[in-house]
């Protein structure tokens, strides 16, 4: 099985501080898979096909305290 290069988005920034920096690097939607950096830190985010608001509000949760803490 031949290893997809995942498709890259232009960058683009979230600043909530001048400290803490959130950016997209890319979206791949056929493996539903966001590519972010936070803080320097990289981190790849493997989605299910359909919503699930009780996890989305728990990874919410661990990456704005990783991010403030």
């Amino acid at each position: 099985m031949t290893e997809r290069r995942p498709r890259t988005l232009p960058e683009r920034e979230r600043t909530d501080s001048q400290d803490n920096k959130v950016s997209i690097i890319g979206v791949d939607k056929s493996a539903n898979t966001i590519y972010a950096q936070v803080n320097g830190c990289k981190i790849t985010a493997v989605c299910r096909e359909k919503a699930d608001p009780e996890i989305y509000d728990r990874i919410k949760g661990i990456l704005l305290s990783t991010v403030l803490g």
